[in-house]
């Protein structure tokens, strides 16, 4: 009798070995993975298409100003690139570091377009009348511009500062969020006092993260011409 009761201990224990081991690796799937959203920002480029190790990372190119949503990719590192047509315009090596998002950009002009990278570590939510915001200049043609806010049509904001063109690359504070009070904004892009485009107002909800960037080109016309574009990212 005892030494079937320890049989049974024995069986009991590997059965419970094993169902944790399972639940550890379905925990594990869940720890390696990350989300990418790809943004073409380039104005003068053909209908782009993002690749991750040689395979499109989506199905269908995106135009000048589209965009996709969250796309789910397994972590690890990557070899980057970006097809303009059948052209390779653009690649990179980048290590996607889970439970990270991030956000890839195609910016500047078609002859010298290049992949931006930045980490969307979202601010927490946990806040009461704050919305969370940043700002990217990709305007290939600019100096420095700046973003300002008008609240409820009548306060005045300065929001970002001299940001010059792809100045989210490589640097770690750019790509933060910051606070500001939640509420309805007009945005306005400035090189100087004169204003090269304006969002329209929209409600910036609290606890939520914005990324708000330039795009086109200053003197530009049509499609091309320089504007404000919004990304929510929760």
């Amino acid at each position: 009798m005892v030494t079937i009761m320890k049989w049974k201990c024995r069986v009991l224990a590997g059965l419970l070995i094993v169902l944790f081991a399972g639940c550890t690796k379905d925990l594990g799937i869940d720890q390696v993975g990350t989300k990418l959203k790809f943004v073409n920002t380039s104005p003068d480029a053909v209908s782009v298409q993002f690749n991750l190790n040689g395979e499109k990372a989506f199905a269908n190119g995106l135009a000048f100003t589209d965009t996709t949503a969250y796309l789910p990719f397994a972590g690890g590192t990557y070899n980057v690139s970006a097809n303009a047509g059948s052209k390779l315009v653009a690649g990179t090596v980048i290590d996607f570091v889970p439970p990270k998002n991030y956000t890839l950009f195609m910016v500047d002009s078609a002859k010298k377009a290049h992949i931006t990278v930045v980490s969307d570590v979202l601010a927490a939510a946990d806040t009461l009348s704050t919305a969370h915001l940043r700002f990217f200049n990709f305007i290939p043609n600019s100096g420095a511009l700046s973003l300002a806010a008008v609240y409820k049509s009548k306060d005045t904001l300065g929001l970002f500062a001299s940001t010059a063109f792809n100045a989210a690359s490589g640097s770690y504070s750019i790509q933060q969020f910051a606070a500001f009070s939640s509420g309805q904004y007009e945005l306005f892009l400035l090189s100087g006092n004169l204003i090269v485009a304006r969002l329209p107002a929209a409600v910036y909800s609290k606890g939520k993260n914005y990324t708000i960037y330039s795009r086109g080109f200053i003197g530009g016309t049509g499609s091309q011409a320089a504007s404000l574009a919004l990304l929510h990212h929760n």
